[in-house]
């Protein structure tokens, strides 16, 4: 899909959404079959409005006879509200006989749509989004991030579900944080998403069956990947044949809070899928299967999390530290590390700002001071500078800890004089101890606490 850079063609787009968003909405109201569905999924009338939700007709030209200017129809063709079947060039609605869900970006603006059969029909897909457009990218927004922003940015807390009506009747039942990747495993972008939304505690929230469970493992594997020691992730595990949805619905909203209150740390969920089907008193082959999976999920871990599996994978094998560290990956990243705090905050900035990463390299190649870790910060630059594969342990920590949200940056930005002061204070005081004559240190130190 071609990228749209002029204002009045994305202006164009826009139009063409407003104008699908009115239609759905008043069929919504006009056809029983929708009407009954909406009923029978107890979905309420604030909850219709809140989410604005409408109605695609099942008619193939529908929505296409109701653009009147065929700029408009071009535009919502491009917006993938309209398509065309094979080599015919004639128009046809994309959506039919389905509830639309609208997707709006942070700004409220409608960028796409995800639509679900009302009617099951075979060989043909329960969900569909709109395609990828100029306006719609499905890996970077998740649905309910606009309409549930503020409860979540009250909460500091959100829960990711898979569905979107998990999302709106957890909205409707006192939960107003709910988020759904819209049919999708969690990308890193929607995590950044989450932590730029304040959020400081993530509860995924897993169906009750085996594909819950494989969704499961494909998130949990980009929180570990974007692994970061400011957001706290708990797993809740549903009844079985149960989403949020269909709980709240049948078994009440305390029992969904219940699940909610049980939902167990993500180190804790990881050692529980590790040991699954182990006797209480787990054997010799118990044991090796255990170090064997969860190798698996350390090769991904860092910081605080790699410590907390490795404890986990200790207390399990009964092992000793020493013979344990010869069978799980990375045990050298447990040692402690002397880097200053903005040393970290610097090297994570680095590694991840990619449009940025050759002049936040060229800015940091040139700091001379080697205290506060500035060593090493100041050699994983000069490897970005010359092309060169990144190593180390900086690089390891910032890679395993993932980008800096907006308050981190603030922080670096604000900390970053008094951060290169006292960088230069201690290694001329480094200087004193090693030459107590050396007066250029000490006036060095002097104009430092001047």
């Amino acid at each position: 899909m071609a990228q749209v850079n002029e204002p009045d063609e994305r202006s164009s787009l826009h139009t063409a959404m407003q104008v699908a968003r009115i239609y759905f909405q008043n069929h919504l109201k006009l056809d029983d079959v929708a009407k009954a569905y909406v009923q029978r999924r107890e979905l309420t009338a604030q909850s219709l409005y809140k989410f604005q939700i409408g109605y695609a007709p099942d008619s193939f030209r529908g929505l296409c006879d109701h653009f009147h200017l065929h700029t408009v129809r071009l535009a919502a063709k491009e917006a993938s509200l309209l398509t065309t079947m094979g080599d015919s060039k004639r128009l046809m609605d994309f959506f039919r006989g389905r509830l639309m869900f609208p997707i709006k970006g942070m700004d409220g603006d409608l960028l796409g749509y995800a639509g679900r059969l009302i009617v099951d029909k075979e060989n043909t897909p329960k969900y569909i989004n709109t395609a990828e457009t100029a306006l719609f990218k499905k890996g970077e927004m998740l649905y309910g991030m606009y309409e549930n922003q503020h409860a979540i940015k009250l909460a500091k807390e959100a829960m990711l579900v898979e569905g979107y009506i998990d999302v709106i009747t957890m909205a409707a039942n006192e939960f107003p944080i709910g988020l759904a990747p819209m049919g999708t495993a969690l990308t890193a972008m929607q995590l950044k998403l989450i932590l730029n939304s304040g959020v400081k505690k993530l509860t995924v929230c897993l169906d009750g069956d085996a594909a819950g469970q494989r969704a499961a493992d494909r998130t949990i594997g980009v929180v570990m990947d974007q692994y970061h020691p400011g957001l706290e992730v708990v797993v809740a595990l549903l009844p079985d044949g149960h989403d949020p949805d269909s709980m709240i619905r049948e078994l009440g909203v305390e029992a969904f809070r219940s699940a909610k209150g049980s939902a167990i740390p993500l180190d804790e969920y990881i050692h529980k899928i590790c040991s699954k089907g182990h006797k209480p008193q787990p054997g010799l082959e118990d044991r090796a299967e255990y170090n064997l999976k969860i190798s698996k999920y350390m090769e991904r871990a860092g910081g605080v999390l790699y410590t907390k599996l490795f404890n986990h994978a200790k207390q399990y094998s009964g092992l000793s530290f020493t013979d344990l560290g010869k069978l799980l990956p990375n045990p050298e990243s447990t040692t402690k590390v002397n880097w200053d705090p903005n040393t970290a905050l610097a090297a994570r900035w680095l590694v991840h700002d990619l449009p940025l990463q050759k002049r936040i390299a060229t800015q940091i190649a040139a700091i001379e001071m080697k205290t506060l870790g500035l060593d090493d910060l100041t050699t994983l630059a000069k490897q970005y500078l010359e092309s060169a594969e990144p190593s180390g342990k900086l690089y390891q920590f910032a890679q395993a800890h993932g980008p800096l949200i907006p308050s981190e940056v603030a922080e670096l930005r604000s900390n970053w004089k008094g951060w290169m002061k006292q960088a230069a204070l201690q290694e001329n005081i480094q200087r004193i101890a090693e030459n107590p004559y050396n007066e250029a240190a000490k006036n060095a130190i002097r104009m430092s606490l001047s």
